[in-house]
């Protein structure tokens, strides 16, 4: 007896997910996805855990249904409760976790729940685009460790408070990756006016990076950050630098404003299991009606010594100093990745 279905059989994924910081503590989780839900390129996700540290369950629930394979179109939506950040741009999630646990935190928090409709859109060579409605409630939430496994007698600073309230936007975003060597990002965001909500302000941001083979054993990095904004943005929407990710030889989030631009660029030297990697940064963050003023810009050199084969993850330990008057102490950074 032959059966025969003209449903798909259903393929699940799951990837577990360890993570700590100072909010949330030890959060355990996993990453659980059924194919073939909605047909051959559909699928059903859920993604979440427990964090010890805040006692609560965090979740993203949604689905998806995609078209095409060249130029693929998707449409999903998805509910949400997480502790979420707006620095995974500065350090990812797994060097943050690593990073928590030798006793520092590079990253601040804020939790946000509720719901997204998005369509994502493949342009083939020229990229992704992605647009986006979200409800969003925004809360503060507290430190609740100063656990480390190294630097135990040190006191993990506390996590910042957030403008509450309901956030209701329309967000866009483009994103292209050539070859490796180009990388282009681009997102702009509308919120309040005709969406409603706690917040009204429109905000825009752009980053390319680039690396240039100079020869075997060197490359250089290129990275241009910029960011504008027009309203009242709230604190967890605001640009900052300073800091790890940014100009490592100031504090970190030492200048925050409306408006922002960074660059950096870094030469290294040396093989696949170590390198000396001099570097240079260079930003301003202002407010509106505040000139750009370039001799108000901020910067610093410094150097790094890597150590590892891998091309993300390595053992970095660097040395920056900011540059002008007053003169200012040097500063030591560890990381487990590169730069940018």
């Amino acid at each position: 007896t032959v059966l025969v279905t003209d449903k798909p059989p259903v393929e699940t994924e799951s990837d577990c997910t360890v993570r700590f910081n100072r909010v949330e503590g030890l959060f355990l989780g996993s990453d659980l996805s059924a194919e073939a839900v909605f047909g051959a390129q559909g699928k059903a996700y859920l993604k979440g855990g427990y964090s010890f540290g805040t006692d609560a369950w965090q979740y993203t629930l949604g689905a998806e249904k995609s078209w095409f394979r060249v130029y693929r179109l998707s449409i999903g939506a998805n509910s949400h409760d997480l502790v979420d950040t707006s620095d995974r741009w500065k350090v990812d999630d797994d060097e943050a976790s690593g990073l928590a646990i030798c006793g520092f935190e590079p990253r601040d928090y804020f939790r946000r729940w509720g719901t997204e409709v998005y369509w994502t859109q493949g342009l083939g060579d020229f990229g992704t685009f992605k647009l986006s409605y979200i409800g969003d409630e925004y809360e503060s939430v507290s430190k609740n460790t100063n656990w480390s496994l190294f630097n135990r007698k040190h006191t993990k600073r506390i996590n910042p408070e957030v403008e509450e309230g309901r956030m209701k936007s329309a967000k866009a975003s483009w994103s292209f990756l050539r070859n490796g060597h180009w990388f282009l990002w681009a997102e702009g965001e509308i919120a309040g006016e005709q969406f409603g909500g706690d917040f009204e302000f429109r905000r825009a941001e752009a980053e390319a990076r680039h690396t240039l083979r100079m020869a075997p054993d060197q490359g250089l990095r290129l990275r241009v950050r910029v960011g504008t904004s027009e309203g009242t943005l709230p604190v967890q929407k605001q640009f900052a630098l300073g800091g790890i990710g940014t100009l490592p030889g100031y504090g970190y989030k030492e200048f925050e404003g409306n408006r922002m631009v960074l660059a950096n660029a870094e030469y290294r030297f040396g093989g696949d299991d170590a390198a000396m990697v001099p570097f240079w940064g260079a930003g301003r963050v202002w407010r509106k009606g505040e000139d750009l003023a370039f001799e108000e810009f901020k910067s610093n050199v410094g150097a790094a010594l890597e150590l590892g084969d891998s091309e993300d993850s390595r053992l970095r330990v660097s040395w920056s100093v900011p540059t002008g008057q007053p003169a200012r102490k040097g500063r030591w950074m560890l990381r487990f990745e590169k730069a940018f």
